[in-house]
């Protein structure tokens, strides 16, 4: 039987584990602020003595100070010119996109040069659209970026570091949403590359259909938190459900890889929260929403192609429970642990694996209740009250075949805490109980006419895009 919590500790203390994060988050890695501005006196051919020789090089000091304002006047107006047209070209995404994923060098130089004049920018919110246009591309694309990057560097003779920290201004108090993705910036921009990011980049990352022992590589690293909420990022781009079970028949729950995942899972969703929590913002949950939900749903199959006597090792070893505990965590906020417990482990034969995983929640409820209180005006503050939720054949028809649920079960949806904001409304997402289709509370008509507004629009403005993008490429 499962006895107290001390059976399985929590990697992170219940009371601290928001609060350390936060000052892990606003921790800067870099130790000092360049500037580029110089502290150098001009009244040098001042002369102290009285006479015609003061009076002169007090002419000269004015003439110089003169001189200075007018040719920075001018540098800064050349600069605020290019500032708002690099601006400007940040917007417009799908130029961005296109010239990302060209095979061209020139063309993917160009838009790092766009996008390291953007995070250099005096608006927070342009930096951040700048960090997170870095960070999903040197995601998607690591060895290119990474080498277009380092080449404007080598070119322009700064070193990356000096780069990266001009962009935090002194004297400026940040917000927690801006040092979150400054931190995955410097580390995707780093010279000294982490090993997390090199075993990315050995990996060919090309579509969807990755297994998860692909990215066994990537969550055997140890690395710190930034190194953990990348590697979510990659396996939430990459990974979409398969290969978990054969996975746990090969390596067994107690693996490292998946222990490691979980609980970087774990860690993203508390940053998420939060970030939500002080900044009213979201990241991009979505994926790692369908990432968690594809997780959990793998574990639960993987115990039901166990024999009965296998089970047998996991009813008498809790060092084996430690991943459980980890996704009852992640199950926290989605609907009541012991529902699944009984839902996924109906037969007779896991009735005594599935009391002892009912217990987790009895041992460690408490604890993670205090890691994730509920918000308030949250559904979860309101009892977990039931939403009605609409199917949206649009996002259904992305659902591989092997992952729907036999027959047309669909248990009742129970809300989970919102995720999104869009202004007074509230995007609510909820995970059916078969882990296996997610079912997105929206405005569906919105969303397909949206899309097929912007399929429509992108033919017909393709070719003025493409000439505005070789006037601006003369410009970097």
């Amino acid at each position: 039987m499962l006895g107290g919590s001390s059976a399985i500790a929590l990697h992170v203390t219940p009371n601290s584990s928001r609060t350390s994060l936060q000052s892990e988050v606003r921790n800067d890695d870099t130790t000092s602020v360049y500037s580029y501005r110089s502290t150098v006196s001009t009244n040098y051919t001042m002369s102290n003595l009285p006479g015609p020789g003061r009076l002169l090089g007090n002419f000269y000091s004015w003439l110089g100070t003169l001189f200075e304002k007018h040719f920075e006047g001018s540098g800064n107006l050349a600069r605020s010119r290019t500032n708002f047209e690099a601006e400007a070209m940040l917007r417009d995404y799908r130029v961005i996109y296109s010239m990302l994923r060209s095979g061209y060098t020139r063309e993917v130089e160009c838009v790092c040069r766009i996008l390291l004049t953007c995070a250099g920018s005096t608006n927070s919110l342009v930096q951040i659209r700048a960090f997170w246009t870095i960070i999903d591309y040197s995601i998607e694309q690591p060895s290119k970026i990474r080498a277009a990057f380092m080449n404007i560097f080598q070119e322009g003779m700064d070193a990356g570091e000096i780069v990266i920290s001009s962009w935090k201004k002194p004297g400026i108090k940040y917000s927690i949403w801006w040092e979150y993705y400054y931190k995955l910036v410097i580390r995707c921009l780093s010279v000294d590359s982490s090993p997390l990011l090199e075993a990315a980049r050995s990996t060919n990352f090309a579509s969807r259909d990755k297994k998860f022992s692909d990215f066994e590589r990537i969550l055997l690293n140890r690395g710190d938190t930034t190194d953990s909420l990348l590697a979510i990022r990659f396996v939430s781009r990459y990974w979409a459900g398969r290969g978990i079970e054969s996975y746990v028949r090969k390596r067994g729950f107690a693996n490292p890889a998946l222990v490691n995942f979980s609980a970087w899972l774990i860690t993203h969703w508390e940053v998420h929260f939060a970030m939500s929590a002080q900044e009213n913002r979201h990241l991009s949950s979505l994926s790692s929403f369908w990432t968690s939900g594809y997780l959990i749903c793998g574990l639960w199959r993987s115990i039901q192609s166990f024999r009965t006597d296998e089970l047998e090792g996991i009813l008498e070893d809790d060092s084996q429970l430690v991943l459980w505990v980890h996704i009852y965590t992640l199950h926290f906020i989605l609907p009541p642990w012991k529902n699944l417990c009984h839902d996924f482990l109906t037969n007779a034969a896991y009735t005594k694996l599935s009391t002892k995983l009912s217990q987790i929640e009895e041992s460690h409820g408490h604890d993670i209740r205090k890691r994730f209180p509920p918000e308030q005006g949250s559904p979860s503050a309101e009892g977990m009250k039931s939403v009605e939720l609409d199917a949206i054949s649009l996002e259904m028809e992305s659902v591989p075949a092997d992952l729907v649920p036999p027959g047309n079960f669909v248990p009742p949806g129970r809300s989970i805490r919102h995720f999104y904001h869009f202004g007074a409304s509230q995007l609510f997402l909820t995970l059916a109980p078969t882990w296996r289709l997610c079912i997105i509370c929206s405005f569906p008509q919105f969303v397909a006419a949206k899309r097929l507004k912007f399929f429509e629009q992108f033919k017909a403005e393709q070719y003025r895009r493409a000439s505005e993008a070789d006037d601006f490429r003369g410009r970097f």
